[in-house]
Formats: structure tokens, C-alpha cells, sequence
């Protein structure tokens, strides 16, 4: 296979959608950064969301201006560098969902492009945020959106299993980005 071809097939995660040929890939910051602009891309990327930016020893995080670290409007392709840890606060995490939801929404459905979502590993905070996106968003079931990451020894983010996250957090941010 081709260079490009390799990069395609070391995605960990596919997630295509059900009505076009839009997808997002999910995976490592080794396998994305062959895709960043102005590196044309086989894929037809529109959006890159880079959750791999870590703010460590900072304090709290807690509006969602303070989650993005930049946006990079490109001619082909947006980037969004958020600060996320594996260990961040469910407020921190529901603010990066706030910020970056909207845009991928607009880049699978209006533009029909592919998003990629990727943190340094591509295990615990790029997977959180596509089955944060596939469950709430989507309206795809845990057990459906858990079946594309399980070929992956992935782990979703601890904080979305606290009591706050499941009975209001989570819950909000549904209400908010449901198709």
C-alpha cells in the first residue's frame, strides 16, 4: 500500500455516517499529523479537532473560552486545538463538547467532509469526545457507540461516569446538539 494508504488504515476508529459519505476518523496525533493543512489530504478532512493540548497544574477550567487553546481556519480545513487531560473535570470536558459539536455537526452534515478527532495515544480523551458526540448528538446507544471503539483498547474519560455528569452535564449537552 501507499503512504497514504497506510495513514488511512492506522485510524484506530471509522465512524461513518448514516445518510452521506462523511465519516470521522478517530486516532493519535502520529497518524493526524499527516492531515494537518496545507498537507493535502485523501480523506476530504474538513475539521480536525486535536484534544491532545494538556494544561497540567493549571487550576480549573471551567468556562468554555478557556478550553481552546487555538482555531486555525485554513482554506480546506479548520483546526481546533483544545485543552483536555484524561484526569479533567466533567465541567472541562462539556466545554470542549460545546465548542467543538457544532462544528463537527456542520462538517459531516452541511459540508459532507470528514472530521478527524485525535488526542496524543488516540485512546482516552479523542475517543471520549466521538462517543460523547456519537451518544448524545447522534442519538446512537452506549452499547452501539461502544461497538465501534471495542477493536481498540480505549477508555473513556472517568468523569463522565460521576453522578454530575450523568444527571445534568450530559443530559444538557444532548439537549443542546440533538439532531
Amino acid at each position: 500500500p501507499t503512504a497514504a494508504a497506510n495513514k488511512v488504515l492506522s485510524f484506530r476508529i471509522k465512524i461513518p455516517m448514516q445518510n452521506n459519505q462523511s465519516s470521522i476518523y478517530v486516532g493519535s496525533a502520529d497518524v493526524a499529523r499527516g492531515y494537518y493543512p496545507p498537507k493535502e489530504t485523501q480523506l476530504n478532512v474538513a475539521l480536525i479537532v486535536n484534544v491532545a493540548m494538556k494544561k497540567q497544574r493549571m487550576g480549573f477550567l471551567a468556562s468554555v473560552d478557556s478550553v481552546v487553546h487555538k482555531i486555525d481556519h485554513q482554506e480546506k480545513c479548520t483546526v481546533c486545538w483544545m485543552i483536555l487531560d484524561e484526569v479533567s473535570p466533567i465541567e472541562q470536558l462539556q466545554a470542549v463538547c460545546m465548542k467543538v459539536f457544532g462544528s463537527i455537526t456542520q462538517t459531516l452534515f452541511k459540508k459532507e467532509k470528514n472530521v478527524i478527532i485525535h488526542c496524543s495515544e488516540g485512546r482516552t480523551r479523542s475517543t471520549t469526545v466521538a462517543y460523547l458526540y456519537m451518544t448524545l448528538v447522534l442519538g446512537w446507544t452506549s452499547s452501539v457507540a461502544k461497538q465501534y471503539l471495542s477493536n481498540t483498547d480505549y477508555q473513556l474519560m472517568q468523569c463522565i461516569h460521576s453522578n454530575k455528569a450523568r444527571q445534568q452535564i450530559l443530559p444538557a449537552l444532548g439537549k443542546a446538539f440533538a439532531l
